[in-house]
């Protein structure tokens, strides 16, 4: 078809003037606008003039476009529907907006988390090197490698593999009198530019870290540091050494698991020997293939890597590590690997969170039907002079899709608006860091997605039910007296409360867990502890006077040496029994004479270390009680052997005591065995303090260390609360169910309103007549509350068994959990409790009807 019709005019526009103007004025109109294009010449002028005709009194009325499909629906008449319906369009409206205000705030999250890693161009062909292990049976997966590592497997693999390493450090960093403690600083390869996708503001990233020299900072941080000065050439100073700013990192588009904002050369690192140590694992490879084959050719080769460099020490061991390629769209979720340097989330948590986001979303939908339904058989009348009237049943149902829509449109605009000012309040509540990006091209598939299957899942039923009306039957008001959807419109009912009982359940149960968590007796006391980075080489070197000044105070009752603090780092190792063919794979702990004193582990045989005991230092260990147990000994027959770890150092150590077995690990993983080593290198102090005098601890604390190091802050945190940290996720779990259990139970009770309202309404006559035949008020109210009763209970034994299967999948990760048989009454309670609101919800709505005059609903049709 020409695009022009033979007088110049556009020919969609000539379309839209015979299509929506009425007939009589068609053809003055088709008139003036072939006269203003050829007076004006310009397109957009005609458009204009068309678009102004397109005004209530040149358009067509509803009857007489009542054959042109291209009506879909009548605004003014869907607007006016829905002011009339009132109160019940603004339940609605409400329900839906509080719905969809969860989903968004829960869309942007779960998109946020699923995006990580994933705005480098090649990410699907980079890996993380992993190592694997295994402990007394148990295997595991280790993130971090040692400096030979990727060099060798380019060597070995010419050309197939490409690698990157990467470690996170923290240092104190300084630029002229200005210095901070910085946490997220990365030592890189020179390639790390090129090998990831992390943008530049300012250099070249082929060159950015070439020389050892180089840093790059973020914007952020070169603000932080520069102000307004071009930090390019900059020279800043950390670890003793001086650094040049050669380029600024630009905004990152999507989050990452490494998570820092400045970057210096691993080529700083080479000069120092422990870098070219296989055993000396503490950064992470990466690793490149050019093709699919060439990435199977090299894992299938992996095991042979390994024995090529490590199989005497594998030997010497008697056990043996593997290789693993974990992909890098894999590595944000992948937290079961151990001794890792990357960031996590929970995958497990992500998908619980959509699970709510949607079910959230179905509550307010089934409460659209409820409400509409109840509402059907005062429309009836109007359905049915419509069909009278020449309506099509057709056109009926898109009419009322037309409403659905009208009111899902209003809520998406209300919650949208709602959700920015919520935001802070969401992350606030759930400990989250989640921010909205409307402009994410993909938000607009979802809200047309969104739009889609709420109008489907929400006005489908109600439209068809509506149009379906026989106009004689509902002329003569029998449509009043039938029972057709009751069972969908009950169905939908127990769904509600099946979601509303099944998330308030569960959030009794994880409280209940998280409770156990933190009350659980650990085996160590936890209170009034702290401990203190040593991540300073002065401090180190002055570990013991430290020790000693801290306890010169009052305050401070004990003090000790830790290479790693419960719940912290606890390395891994294989002890050997000197004389007998025994090996155990163990974890260690290296510390002093103070460690058990100082947290309250108690001694179950032998002694603890002794500074009479000369030969103690470097020459003694404490076994746990799980040790003896992997290695079949008793006490007695454990106490004095002598024991060494190959590959550590050559010491022999003997057994001098067998300590309780203590939580050093999250409750997510049993007690391992574990080895208490006198001497080594501490990275914490533990100091116990007088729960009545912590200030003054603390003050103690700070200026002490400041009379050892100068310039250089410390840093320190209460065991307590590191503790809790480890179950974050859990905990951020728990805000989430009890927040939308408590949204998920008000939403259903709205549901419960309109089936009632309908119920009530339906059965007024009913009322009436009983209320004359002399029942009271409270025989009415439980006519109406006997059937939702009956509708609770069915959802409360559907609901309970989903809980249980949840709950007991959800308990798998700890190793120390509830039992949920003792816990019974749990469920019983969420039942309860919806029951209780529902009633309260049935009586309100009731009372009315109850305590209405009879006369006048047996008076009324």
């Amino acid at each position: 078809m020409e695009p022009y019709n033979q007088n110049g005019l556009p020919r969609f526009a000539e379309l839209l003037i015979s299509r929506l103007c009425k007939a009589e004025l068609q053809e003055e109109i088709l008139g003036n606008l072939e006269e203003a294009y050829h007076a004006h010449g310009r397109k957009i002028r005609l458009w204009r003039e068309c678009l102004l005709y397109l005004r209530p009194s040149c358009l067509k009325s509803i009857n007489s476009s009542i054959h042109h499909p291209m009506f879909i629906f009548n605004p003014l008449l869907t607007i006016r529907n829905l002011r009339k319906q009132g109160m019940n369009t603004i339940i609605n409206i409400a329900g839906f907006t509080i719905g969809l205000l969860c989903v968004f705030f829960l869309y942007f999250y779960v998109s946020s988390e699923l995006k990580y890693d994933t705005f480098h161009k090649d990410y699907h062909e980079i890996y993380r090197v992993l190592r694997t292990a295994e402990m007394n049976g148990s295997p595991f997966k280790i993130g971090v490698t040692s400096g030979p590592y990727a060099r060798a497997l380019e060597t070995d693999f010419e050309g197939k593999i490409y690698t990157c390493r990467a470690s996170l450090e923290t240092s104190l960093v300084k630029y002229k009198d200005k210095q901070f403690f910085e946490e997220h600083i990365l030592f890189a390869d020179p390639d790390f530019f090129t090998f990831f996708s992390f943008p530049l503001a300012s250099g070249d990233p082929k060159d950015v870290l070439s020389q050892a020299n180089n840093v790059v900072f973020s914007k952020a941080l070169a603000k932080k540091y520069f102000g307004d000065e071009d930090p390019i050439g900059q020279i800043i100073e950390t670890e003793g050494e001086q650094f040049i700013v050669t380029g600024i990192m630009d905004e990152i588009p999507a989050k990452s698991h490494l998570e820092f904002n400045m970057v210096l050369s691993f080529a700083f690192l080479d000069k120092y020997e422990w870098m070219s140590n296989w055993w000396n694992n503490g950064l992470t490879t990466y690793a490149k293939f050019s093709s699919p084959q060439d990435r199977a050719y090299v894992e299938s080769q992996l095991q042979w890597f390994m024995e090529k460099y490590m199989g005497d020490d594998f030997d010497q061991t008697k056990s043996r590590m593997g290789l693993t390629l974990e992909p890098l769209s894999e590595t944000y979720f992948a937290s079961d690997v151990r001794y890792d340097l990357a960031r996590h989330g929970d995958l497990k948590s992500v998908y619980i969170l959509a699970m709510v986001a949607v079910a959230i979303l179905f509550i307010a939908c089934f409460n659209y039907v409820n409400m509409s339904v109840a509402l059907s058989f005062k429309r009836a009348k109007e359905v049915g002079v419509r069909k009278i009237m020449g309506g099509r049943k057709g056109r009926l149902i898109l009419q009322f899709l037309g409403e659905s829509l009208m009111v899902i449109l209003t809520a998406i605009v209300l919650a949208g608006l709602l959700s920015q000012l919520f935001l802070p309040i969401f992350n606030g509540l759930f400990g989250l860091e989640v921010t909205y990006d409307w402009s994410d091209p993909n938000i607009l598939l979802f809200m047309c997605a969104l739009v889609g299957l709420v109008v489907l899942s929400s006005g489908v039923y109600p439209a068809v039910l509506l149009s379906s009306f026989k106009p004689l039957r509902v002329m003569k008001g029998e449509m009043v007296k039938g029972t057709k959807g009751v069972l969908i419109r009950k169905g939908l009912v127990v769904a509600q409360f099946v979601i509303a009982i099944f998330l308030m359940a569960v959030t009794f149960l994880v409280t209940i867990q998280i409770s156990y968590m933190k009350n659980k007796e650990l085996g160590f006391n936890q209170e009034s502890i702290v401990t203190i980075d040593l991540n300073n080489g002065d401090i180190r070197e002055q570990t013991d006077t430290f020790k000693e000044r801290l306890l010169s105070h009052p305050a401070i009752e004990s003090v000790a040496a830790v290479s790693g603090e419960p719940g912290g780092f606890h390395d891994g190792a294989t002890i050997q029994f000197k004389g007998i063919d025994e090996q155990l794979k163990i974890r260690t702990l290296f510390t002093d004479y103070d460690f058990l004193e100082t947290l309250n582990i108690q001694l179950l045989a032998g002694r603890n270390f002794d500074r009479s005991f000369g030969a103690d230092m470097n020459g003694s260990v404490l076994l746990n009680r799980k040790a003896l147990e992997e290695l079949g000994m008793s006490a007695e027959e454990a106490l004095g052997k002598t024991v060494n770890m190959p590959l550590w150092d050559e010491y022999d150590r003997k057994i001098v005591g067998i300590v309780e077995d203590y939580h050093f690990q999250s409750l997510k993983n049993p007690i391992e065995p574990l080895c208490i080593i006198l001497g080594g290198r501490a990275r914490k102090i533990v100091v116990a303090m007088q729960a009545g005098n912590l200030n003054q601890g603390i003050e103690h604390m700070n200026n002490t260390w400041e009379e050892l190091i100068d310039g250089f802050p410390m840093h320190y945190t209460f065991l307590d609360e590191s503790l809790s940290r480890l179950y974050e996720n859990e905990q951020k779990q728990h805000r989430v169910f009890t927040s939308f259990s408590i949204i998920s139970l008000f939403l259903a009770t709205l549901g419960i309103f309109g089936l009632v309202t309908y119920s009530a309404q339906r059965r007024q006559k009913e009322f009436g007549i009983r209320k004359v035949l002399g029942a009271s008020v409270s025989e009415i109210l439980s006519l109406i509350s006997k059937e939702f009763t009956f509708l609770i209970i069915v959802a409360f034994m559907v609901s309970i068994p989903l809980a249980w299967l949840f709950v007991t999948n959800w308990l798998q990760a700890f190793s120390y959990r509830i039992v949920l048989q003792d816990y019974w009454y749990v469920f019983a309670a969420s039942g309860i409790v919806s029951l209780v609101v529902a009633l309260l919800t049935i009586g309100f709505r009731s009372l009315s009807v109850a305590l209405s005059n009879p006369s006048e609903s047996i008076r009324c049709e």
